[in-house]
């Protein structure tokens, strides 16, 4: 697990996590190919942001086919749907800003990450495969979306 300093609270009480806080600043070329060899080499992306203004980060993991868990609410789940990912409830909202922020619900989660980790090879390759689809038709389609809101704010 990799976590920011500003938001990593304390380390997993869990041996089996390597929870590394950092900031690995792709800028950097070593940064950059350490972040991209963790992509890469992790099957589950757990991406439970309580507030996103886009999806950077869910963009990546489905980007690499992770299978990804995030909040089921919007921005991440307008990202990750149920094709391409798994979806953790939320229990409460509040504002935040001009955004909104979700707060997970932690037994929830729990419970997908044992769904994800019962999920026998042929599943996990399905998700994994809509993943890497989703992502390559955002990627696609993302000319043309920015191209006609520019058309649009120029009317």
């Amino acid at each position: 697990m990799l976590q920011h300093p500003s938001e990593a609270l304390e380390t997993p009480a869990a041996a089996n996590i390597d929870h590394r806080i950092g900031y690995l600043d792709p800028r950097q070329p070593e940064a950059l190919h350490e972040l991209v060899r963790l992509q890469n080499s992790h099957q589950f992306h757990v991406c439970t942001s309580e507030a996103d203004a886009w999806g950077h980060y869910l963009v990546e993991a489905l980007g690499v086919g992770a299978v990804t868990l995030t909040v089921d609410a919007p921005p991440m789940n307008e990202r990750v749907t149920p094709e391409c990912g798994l979806l953790v409830p939320y229990v409460r909202r509040e504002p935040m800003g001009l955004a909104t922020r979700y707060y997970f619900d932690e037994r929830a989660l729990e419970r997908t990450v044992d769904y994800a980790l019962s999920l026998d090879a042929h599943a996990l390759r399905r998700i994994s495969d809509n993943a890497r689809a989703c992502f390559e038709r955002n990627r696609d389609a993302f000319d043309q979306r920015v191209g006609a809101a520019l058309q649009r704010s120029l009317r």
